[in-house]
Formats: C-alpha cells, sequence, structure tokens
C-alpha cells in the first residue's frame, strides 16, 4: 500500500506493491501456463506414457514372434526341399523297375 511522507509528501509502495506492478503479466502468465500444464497437459502425457509403454511391449513381442517365424521358414523350407529329394529318388526308382 502507498504511504505518504507527511514532511516531503513524497508517496512510498511497498515491496509487494511494486513487485505486483512489475511482474504482474508474468505472474498471470506462469500461473496461466502452470494451471494449464497441471489440468490437461500433464495428465495427457502421462497417458500416452502409458500407451507407449505397452507399444513397446507388444513391438518386442512382435519381434519374438517374426523370429520364430522366421525359423519355422526356414525349417519348412529344409522340409520342402527334403522332400523333392525324397520324391525325385522314390520317381527315379519307380522309373528303373
Amino acid at each position: 500500500m502507498a504511504t505518504a511522507d507527511k514532511d516531503t509528501g513524497k508517496i512510498s509502495f511497498t515491496i509487494a506493491q511494486v513487485l505486483a506492478s512489475t511482474y504482474g503479466p508474468y505472474a498471470f502468465g506462469l500461473i496461466t501456463f502452470v494451471t494449464v500444464w497441471f489440468i490437461s497437459i500433464s495428465p495427457q502425457l502421462e497417458a500416452m506414457r502409458i500407451d507407449f509403454r505397452s507399444q513397446q511391449q507388444l513391438m518386442v513381442e512382435l519381434n519374438a514372434l517374426n523370429h520364430n517365424q522366421a525359423a519355422v521358414a526356414r525349417t519348412m523350407q529344409f522340409t520342402a526341399e527334403a522332400l523333392e529329394r525324397t520324391v525325385t529318388k522314390l520317381i527315379e526308382h519307380e522309373e528303373g523297375r
């Protein structure tokens, strides 16, 4: 609050008034930003973090499944080649009779 000195007639302001008049717009902006952050942005980021973790776990599982399927494909290829050789030998054996 401003007070007037009786002898000099000068008005002096309290520190709070000076700070409020100087930094008021900045304080309002900061308080608004912090309020918006904690009300809407922070919960959304937390939800996205949980979603990211579940998607990351899913990607790890899909990667493992991909490796398993690649191993199965190699085994099937080997089996197909072995069966083809067996059929070829059986045909040759039948033709030789």
